[in-house]
């Protein structure tokens, strides 16, 4: 149970789904002053809502220098965190001028590229995003009351 000053919170034994990807090496996060990425972040609405506890989040093994960044989304739905998830990795692409179109992988090694990471996320964000849509389609088709035209 989470509890506050007031009492029983909000989001008493509600469940929370999380993505979490570790160390994303990210070539152009270099160029970036701390000051500039979360005020990017901001402007771009990628936060964490401590109320509601979900949203993202940004850890820092090193410093923005270093490159390397891990992220960890939460929500109460798997569909929600994988699309946060991809809204961060996409942030990430267009600040950092990260092409993963034109990035080529090294497969001679274990490392796992920027450019696979969002692939992946995209691919999981699409099949999860079908379902929603037919749910909406049988949604709608149940919905419809048929016309009383004699």
């Amino acid at each position: 149970m989470i509890s506050n000053i007031e009492g029983t919170s909000s989001i008493e034994n509600s469940d929370r789904v999380f993505m979490y990807c570790k160390n994303i090496d990210i070539q152009g996060l270099a160029n970036i002053q701390y000051k500039t990425f979360f005020h990017l972040c901001r402007m771009e609405s990628i936060s964490f809502d401590l109320e509601n506890k979900i949203g993202s989040a940004f850890l820092f093994g090193d410093s923005l220098q270093s490159g390397v960044i891990s992220i960890i989304t939460i929500d109460d739905e798997n569909s929600k965190v994988v699309k946060t998830l991809l809204d961060c990795l996409l942030f990430l692409e267009r600040q950092t001028g990260f092409n993963s179109a034109k990035s080529k992988s090294d497969f001679h090694n274990d490392h796992v590229g920027f450019p696979e990471i969002l692939s992946r996320i995209k691919i999981l964000n699409k099949s999860l995003a079908k379902p929603r849509e037919k749910l909406k389609e049988d949604r709608s088709e149940f919905l419809k009351i048929p016309s009383l035209e004699k």
